[in-house]
């Protein structure tokens, strides 16, 4: 039987990678106390997360992946302002993305800026050497 699991984990910025705790991961976003991670104090760290499959409690692929900014508090939780505005940042390109209008000798680009903000702020992407060290981590070769 084929389960999907998640897995999450920080790149550091000496490269060093950083599995973390699902829940724990997953309770920063309910504001959760006990979720908090003081190594991140303060600063903006290089998630990664993916969601696999699962086949005899195994990894055999991946399904989807994420390379994202997370902003941290003086806690070590999630920063919420920055979270937020990230999400909004994200919600509005959603719903902008088939926007792009030319009126007269104006072409309304807006969804295009919010996606290169996006991308430029609040996502990443690894080389190709810290993809094969994030795909040893899943797959354990």
């Amino acid at each position: 039987m084929n389960n999907n699991s998640i897995r999450v984990y920080a790149v550091m910025d000496d490269n060093s990678i950083k599995k973390l705790a699902n829940n724990r991961f997953y309770n920063l976003h309910r504001n959760d106390k006990h979720a908090a991670f003081p190594e991140f104090r303060n600063s903006k760290v290089k998630i990664a997360e993916f969601i696999v499959e699962i086949e005899n409690r195994k990894p055999i692929r991946i399904i989807n992946e994420f390379y994202n900014y997370y902003s941290f508090d003086d806690e070590g939780r999630i920063n919420e302002d920055k979270f937020r505005v990230q999400l909004e940042l994200i919600m509005n390109s959603i719903f902008k993305e088939d926007e792009i209008s030319i009126r007269g000798n104006v072409i309304d680009a807006t969804a295009i800026f919010l996606k290169k903000r996006i991308e430029t702020q609040y996502k990443w992407h690894p080389d190709e050497d810290m993809k094969n060290r994030l795909l040893e981590k899943i797959f354990g070769q």
